[in-house]
């Protein structure tokens, strides 16, 4: 389960493997990895993001409609909203854009 704990041995892999960050995603239980580390509470509808930046605090991109399931979400790290294609799809494009 990814944590504040979990989550320096992360970013270590990360940057082990030559990356900028990690995007992880999972959409009705399809990804068990991304889930696993989510560890979302509940039943999830809706497309689910988290960025984890090689440094830094990791993002949740997720959609407005769904912010109970990410109850065990660190406070301190970062949540964004989505509420439609497009502004998913900015919101990935600003976190991911640029980045291998």
């Amino acid at each position: 389960m990814l944590s504040a704990s979990t989550l320096p041995r992360l970013q270590r892999a990360i940057a082990d493997a030559g990356l900028d960050g990690w995007l992880l995603f999972d959409f009705h239980g399809a990804n068990p990895i991304a889930g696993g580390l989510l560890a979302l509470d509940g039943m999830v509808s809706r497309r689910v993001f988290a960025y984890v930046p090689r440094e830094g605090l990791p993002t949740a991109v997720t959609h407005a409609i769904e912010q109970g399931p990410w109850a065990r979400w660190p406070e301190a790290w970062r949540r964004e909203r989505y509420s439609s294609w497009r502004t998913l799809e900015a919101l990935l494009a600003t976190l991911v854009g640029g980045r291998r």
